[in-house]
């Protein structure tokens, strides 16, 4: 299954990357796989913390933080393996973060004029699942 998840993760991220959408035929299909999974047994784990990022990834969603294929990315992934979901948002995190980081010492050198449109700093939130997710291969 883990092949499987990686696939589609890098699937998902390379649309994510070209297009900073990722379409609901890559997303919908493994959310309710994964909800498949979870309530036939094929998957178990805590449903506490499946819960507890779910309603996170929502309330994320609805403030703006994140987009809705990242939300039905996390909550796929928090259905698959909770484990699998809390990396896969740390990848994010940490990602953005070093993105913020760069972006911040690179305004403190050159100062730009206010009329200066200012370049895209956003980061695909698949990638960070990517990388998070890789994370946690490496580490089980």
């Amino acid at each position: 299954m883990h092949y499987f998840i990686l696939l589609w993760l890098v699937i998902s991220t390379f649309q994510d990357w070209r297009t900073r959408q990722v379409s609901n035929w890559l997303t919908l299909p493994v959310l309710v796989l994964a909800g498949t999974f979870r309530i036939t047994g094929f998957v178990e784990g805590n449903l506490l913390s499946t819960v507890i990022i779910a309603l996170a990834a929502l309330v994320g969603w609805r403030l703006h933080l994140i987009g809705g294929a990242d939300a039905k990315g996390l909550i796929a992934l928090a259905l698959l393996d909770s484990r699998l979901a809390i990396l896969a948002w740390a990848g994010a995190v940490m990602l953005i973060g070093v993105k913020w980081l760069s972006a911040r010492c690179q305004a403190k050198q050159k100062p730009h004029a206010p009329d200066t449109p200012q370049p895209d700093t956003s980061i695909p939130g698949f990638l960070g699942f990517l990388l998070g997710t890789l994370a946690y291969l490496v580490l089980r």
